[in-house]
């Protein structure tokens, strides 16, 4: 049995080896094993309390409502989402930034980039894109605008707080100022400006609401193509340029592109990009059961099948303003939303478009 007392030794002597090792092997198996399941396993930690500053701006901004208006709901869960738990605060929009600056709010939201602005704070990728219109009362005319010149004789009014685009800062040298949009609005009404720079949805929403005191079909926006009387902008969230500033900023981008995918944020915004913002159907008005989809000529381009989705991009002068006697039916530009045309931006016979299953 000689071998076998060999066998036992050699055993042992292997054990003896490499026994410790095996051990001390086993255990770090086990202890990483449990570190992974823990990190699997464990609730996430406590989300960071957050200040952030904003003012009344509806249809964007709305204190009243129970969520704070689309635009406040989303900031509200693209934080939350970046472990944040965000305390919203309300003043008024001359305070606004101040208060990112001295550090009593970590962030301010809607606002719109401008140099001014990009030298004190880093702004977030938009969260929404809007329109910057002049209104002006259909009483008094609307003034023809087609030079720096013509706006600086002018009487042009802005809101405390706003940052407005450069070709309108460049012309306008004196601007008659009021502490809010309805102010502005009043002031407007009773002739004391000749127009007032204010976001295109925002204005429409003002006047159409209680609180105008004016009639909404009064107030219309210069509808000229031209750099001097509106301009396309986009609504960000800011904060003060400091050491934790782009850390933040980064941490919100990525929740923010994720959530703009989904759809809750389309029902959430999807109306509010600049656009006075309605989801209608399309219906063919003759007998052949197509829709024409038309150029601005009224040229068909394209036929779609009755209920293609759209999206209205700007409603004619005769939808919200008094129409001429015997006018024709006018053409509304949308965007198309469901169908073989999806994306493309056309327009249509108003007889066309349905909201709620009403023909227009």
């Amino acid at each position: 049995m000689a071998w076998k007392a060999h066998r036992r030794t050699a055993l042992l002597g292997f054990v003896q080896a490499w026994g410790p090792t095996a051990i001390i092997l086993a255990v770090v198996v086990i202890a990483t094993t449990i570190i992974v399941i823990g990190i699997r396993t464990a609730p996430p930690g406590p989300a960071k309390p957050v200040v952030i500053s904003t003012s009344e701006w509806a249809p964007y901004v709305d204190p009243s409502a129970q969520s704070g208006g689309p635009v406040t709901e989303v900031v509200t869960e693209v934080l939350r989402r970046a472990g944040y738990q965000p305390e919203i605060r309300y003043t008024s929009w001359s305070l606004v930034e101040s208060g990112v600056e001295s550090g009593t709010s970590a962030a301010a939201f809607p606002l719109v980039t401008s140099a001014s602005r990009s030298e004190r704070f880093i702004a977030s990728e938009p969260l929404v894109q809007f329109e910057y219109v002049l209104f002006y009362d259909r009483r008094a005319g609307e003034p023809e605008i087609t030079t720096e010149e013509d706006l600086s004789t002018l009487r042009v009014g802005a809101v405390a707080g706003y940052d407005y685009w450069p070709e309108i800062d460049r012309a306008v040298s004196d601007w008659v100022e009021f502490d809010s949009t309805l102010s502005g609005f009043e002031a407007l009404a009773s002739g004391e400006i000749d127009v007032l720079a204010e976001g295109r949805v925002a204005g429409q929403a003002l006047a159409a609401g209680p609180q105008f005191s004016g009639d909404a079909a009064d107030i219309d926006y210069i509808r000229a193509d031209s750099p001097l009387v509106r301009s396309a902008q986009g609504l960000h969230l800011m904060v003060a340029r400091t050491d934790e500033a782009a850390t933040f900023v980064d941490a919100f981008n990525r929740e923010l592109v994720e959530f703009q995918q989904t759809e809750e944020y389309q029902e959430l915004l999807g109306g509010l990009d600049g656009s006075v913002a309605a989801l209608v159907e399309l219906e063919p008005f003759t007998s052949d059961g197509l829709v024409e989809l038309l150029d601005e000529r009224g040229r068909t381009i394209l036929l779609a099948p009755r209920g293609t989705g759209a999206t209205v991009l700007d409603w004619p002068a005769e939808f919200t303003n008094a129409a001429a006697p015997e006018s024709e039916p006018p053409l509304v530009q949308v965007k198309i939303t469901t169908g073989p045309a999806t994306g493309r931006v056309v327009f249509v016979d108003s007889r066309a478009i349905t909201i709620g299953g009403e023909a227009q």
